[in-house]
């Protein structure tokens, strides 16, 4: 027994090491890249999708809400037959509830890391595709703003999802991002996997009270949205999920990534929603560079784009509460300890690659 607990003992506490070694900068960008990100991870990425491809709906999602409290409630069963125990020892109980959990704890991030978070590590998306991020004078974040609001409103002149008789094709949406996706690089993005891969989940409301749009489920290699988050929001946050599922980890890259494939699409749909995501975050950082310039451009919204900014307003706020701000805490912590250090205002980082692709636009599809 005394062999088995100390082996128990070890693999608990092996996390403190894993922690260091996987985010010390001890393992290289460029070998990540190359053995895992370009090398392994293409092949257990697949596996995963090939292996839960048969359910529509997020089988992910199911195993993130429930588990925790089947779990939760067989340590409440055990511990309370301990009590009722003629043998009990309580604290001899709680010492082994504790080693059970940080076996499970330090089994599961290896597990993490090895099915998805080490592309928390990989090159950059800057470096791949050469582009220089560097501090910026405010002027050229005005004109990016300038830039993309013009293009929003012509966009939104050509699509109105939100008319009588509209209705969201989410497969066939979908199907045309992850093509997108191949057809920006052919090579690094031919097996995706098939749409079912983007799935819808089965609790929306319970993810909009969690204040989640979409989130990747690494362990089976799901990309998972709330489909009942306003429509136009869906597609980018598609495309941002199968930018986690190719293996863009950070927020930002994969906000950036989705930006990039989906300003390609002949869908206007599609453009807009990415375009309308790249003015959230623009005039987001703007409006703590320069307020009056912030409300000058504010006024260039069209009435239609104005409309779906109080349709997400309208719809993130009534689910607004100590739920959502729980959720944000968590997400925080999870991107702090996966060498996010901005942690949730990681997702706003996409401006940096925005402006430093305005000096050096992609034109080919190809990472470098």
């Amino acid at each position: 027994m005394k062999f088995f607990s100390n082996k128990k003992l070890l693999i608990a506490i092996s996390i403190i090491p894993q922690l260091i070694l996987f985010n010390s900068g001890i393992l290289s960008p460029k070998f990540i890249e190359s053995s895992y990100s370009t090398g392994f991870y293409p092949y257990i990425s697949r596996l995963l999708r090939w292996l839960f491809h048969w359910s529509d709906k997020s089988i992910g999602e199911k195993i993130a809400l429930y588990v925790p409290f089947i779990i939760a409630g067989l340590c409440i069963y055990k511990f309370v037959k301990q009590l009722k125990s003629k043998d009990r020892n309580v604290k001899q109980y709680l010492l082994k509830l504790l080693l059970n959990l940080g076996v499970g704890l330090s089994t599961l991030y290896m597990i993490f890391m090895l099915v998805w978070g080490f592309n928390y590590h990989r090159v950059s998306i800057d470096q791949q595709f050469g582009l220089r991020k560097a501090p910026r004078p405010t002027s050229e974040l005005i004109v990016l703003c300038d830039t993309l609001i013009e293009r929003c409103n012509t966009l939104r002149e050509q699509v109105n999802p939100y008319e009588p008789g509209y209705e969201f094709d989410y497969g066939q949406v979908a199907t045309e991002i992850l093509a997108l996706y191949q057809q920006f690089d052919s090579t690094r993005y031919s097996n995706l996997g098939s749409p079912k891969c983007v799935k819808e989940v089965h609790h929306p409301y319970v993810m909009a009270t969690l204040s989640i749009g979409g989130i990747y489920f690494p362990f089976t290699g799901e990309a998972n949205v709330n489909q009942a988050a306003p429509t136009h929001e869906l597609p980018f946050t598609m495309a941002h999920e199968i930018g986690h599922q190719a293996g863009y980890a950070r927020e930002d890259e994969a906000n950036f990534i989705a930006f990039l494939v989906c300003r390609n699409s002949q869908n206007p749909l599609i453009q807009y929603s990415a375009y309308r995501a790249a003015v959230k975050y623009s005039m987001g950082m703007l409006i703590e560079y320069d307020e009056d310039a912030f409300h000058y451009l504010r006024e260039k919204y069209s009435s239609k784009l104005n409309d779906d900014v109080y349709r997400s307003l309208g719809y993130w706020q009534q689910y607004d509460g100590p739920m959502a701000d729980y959720s944000s805490d968590i997400n925080d912590l999870y991107l702090k300890v996966n060498s996010q250090d901005e942690g949730v205002d990681s997702y706003g980082l996409i401006v940096d690659l925005l402006l430093a692709e305005r000096e050096r636009p992609i034109t080919n599809t190809s990472p470098k």
